[in-house]
């Protein structure tokens, strides 16, 4: 294939041309790749005026959907709290206030500090309650350390530690092996 070096517009682009009008300016070009200039002017056009998603920009509209009023207005709010605000809301959590009846707990979970993850995946343990999956990836190897230990230990029966796997260390992790070939 030959191409012609050509100003069109204002921007110079490449013609294909036959042989018979070979002349000049050619250029021998192996392959171009076809390129889907409507596509490429819709995203422009959808990023100008602020409509672009992305797959991960549904799922998190997906997710904010399904969060309470109380929830949204507070992630709003969270990234400009200081720590000593955001572990005064913890505690209101953990002494089940009624003011934050409602929160979305996964939502708030990045804004936490390490320890205050460590106290609500413990109280969550101790009341018997359901140990969310999106807790656990902000509590510290040390508290899943312990609450293993725990497990072994017969204090936890109901306590799924399959879904734990990912996040514990390699001695936790030993430890649980030594425990299930031990059983009968």
């Amino acid at each position: 294939m030959k191409l012609k070096k050509t100003i069109l517009n204002g921007q110079t682009v490449y013609i294909e041309v036959s042989e018979s009008e070979e002349s000049g300016d050619t250029v021998e070009v192996i392959s171009i790749p076809k390129i889907d200039v409507a596509a490429i002017n819709k995203a422009a056009n959808a990023l100008r005026h602020g409509h672009h998603q992305d797959k991960d920009d549904d799922e998190d509209e997906d997710e904010e959907k399904h969060l309470s009023a109380k929830t949204k207005k507070l992630l709003r709010m969270l990234p400009f709290l200081d720590e000593e605000d955001i572990h005064a809301l913890m505690d209101k959590i953990l002494a089940s206030d009624k003011a934050v009846e409602g929160l979305d707990i996964g939502a708030i979970m990045p804004f936490l500090e390490e320890e205050d993850c460590d106290r609500l995946f413990l109280r969550s343990l101790e009341t018997g309650g359901e140990v969310t999956m999106n807790i656990v990836p902000f509590v510290s190897e040390s508290c899943l350390g312990t609450v293993i230990d725990a497990y072994i230990g017969g204090k936890y029966p109901n306590l799924d530690v399959d879904e734990l796997y990912p996040f514990l260390d390699s001695t936790s992790l030993k430890k649980l092996l030594q425990h299930e070939l031990s059983k009968e």
